[in-house]
């Protein structure tokens, strides 16, 4: 979603909305395969009329959009996440944690009392029950039906993590450091069972809406982690403007506009009069 459809700003234009919305009520089959975990993306998307599964946490879930309830999930070695968990708590560093637990994805914030801005994280339990529970402490974390662990915090910490972890020789791990989009001081460390990707994750949507030739999927990206998306789509479409590695997996090219770009391009492949039933999958 984002560099995509959202604008700049993290959220969806009013006019996005509307015209993705009218779409939807006329017979567009859209989901999203996004790195964001279901909460984040629940409150991004909550006006959009979302009626097919989506895939959160880099593809490694699929579930209700509404309820959360999982459809399938990728996980995380139970003995991985301690290990993860531990190596971090030696830099301070606290674990938000996707699991699959009482029948659907919450996040689990651990130790919320011990962070800087535990008044950020104790709002967030509270406004958001049924999607949020926290754990006093690391000994309490949870280990089992892990999709994701993230850790949000300054640039040197998360360096010194990664150093102490060896993250780029883990096996059975996928490990993504990002800058945070809007503080660049800010990196952000998500770590993931390697046996899914957003490719798996189309595909997984694909056939539980009952379509099984990737022709039928039109998919949209703007990162290298998008490829293999691109690669289990029909129809595979770039966005922005330094595509990278990514261009080479595409014909099809359009500029970044707030998620404005997107938008005319679905218009005009959909109302086509010789459009054909079709999964768009919005990255």
């Amino acid at each position: 979603m984002d560099g995509t459809l959202l604008s700049s700003n993290a959220c969806m234009l009013d006019e996005s909305i509307y015209r993705l919305n009218r779409m939807i009520c006329d017979g567009l089959m859209f989901t999203f395969v996004t790195a964001r975990d279901w909460l984040s993306s629940r409150e991004i998307m909550s006006e959009v009329n979302l009626t097919l599964p989506v895939s959160v946490c880099n593809g490694r879930a699929v579930v209700d959009f509404q309820t959360g309830k999982m459809q399938k999930g990728y996980y995380i070695k139970s003995d991985k996440v301690m290990k993860i968990i531990q190596t971090a708590y030696q830099y301070s560093l606290f674990p938000n944690i996707s699991v699959y637990h009482q029948g659907r994805i919450q996040t689990c914030y651990v130790a919320v009392h011990q962070r800087s801005n535990r008044d950020y994280y104790l709002n967030r339990l509270k406004m958001k029950e049924s999607m949020t529970f926290q754990v006093p402490s690391i000994n309490e974390a949870i280990t089992e039906n892990v999709i994701s662990i993230a850790f949000v915090d300054s640039r040197d910490k998360i360096r010194k993590f990664c150093a102490a972890f060896d993250y780029k020789n883990q096996e059975s791990l996928s490990i993504h450091v990002y800058n945070d989009p809007f503080d660049k001081t800010i990196e952000i460390v998500d770590i993931l069972s390697d046996t899914a990707s957003k490719g798996v994750a189309a595909s997984d949507i694909a056939n539980l809406c009952g379509i099984f030739a990737k022709e039928q999927i039109v998919s949209f990206g703007n990162d290298e982690n998008d490829i293999e998306l691109l690669k289990a789509s029909g129809t595979g479409v770039a966005v922005g403007d330094n595509l990278g590695l990514l261009a080479e997996y595409t014909a099809i090219c359009l500029n970044y506009q707030e998620g404005l770009s997107v938008l005319d391009f679905l218009e005009q492949h959909f109302y086509n009069k010789n459009y054909e039933r079709k999964v768009v999958i919005q990255k």
